[in-house]
């Protein structure tokens, strides 16, 4: 198989350094990596046959149209999410409603 550019999305921030991680352990190491600080110059990078990316799909399916083909990571990628509020504020008396948001 033919080794292309990663297109990779601030490699210093918590989901890039997860996304490297999935790469490298799923045995998909790419020839040459490209770091781009946003996800539309991304998506344009795809589009022009500059190599792959891996992001949130609701990143993705926010920019990519039915040029691009969308494929799950072989093995799913999962970040815990944590609701943080200052107490006594607003949002700390929400904190009921803002937990049903996150699931």
């Amino acid at each position: 198989m033919e080794r292309l550019d990663f297109l990779q999305f601030m490699p210093r921030t918590g989901i890039g350094l997860l996304i490297a991680r999935q790469l490298e352990t799923e045995g998909l190491a790419p020839q040459r990596t490209i770091v781009l600080d946003g996800v539309e110059a991304i998506v344009e990078c795809v589009r022009a046959g500059i190599g792959f990316t891996a992001l949130p799909k609701p990143d993705l399916v926010r920019y990519i149209r039915d040029e691009a083909v969308l494929r799950p990571m072989p093995t799913p990628l999962y970040r815990d999410l944590v609701l943080i509020t200052l107490t006594g504020s607003a949002a700390d008396r929400a904190v009921p409603e803002l937990s049903g948001l996150l699931g």
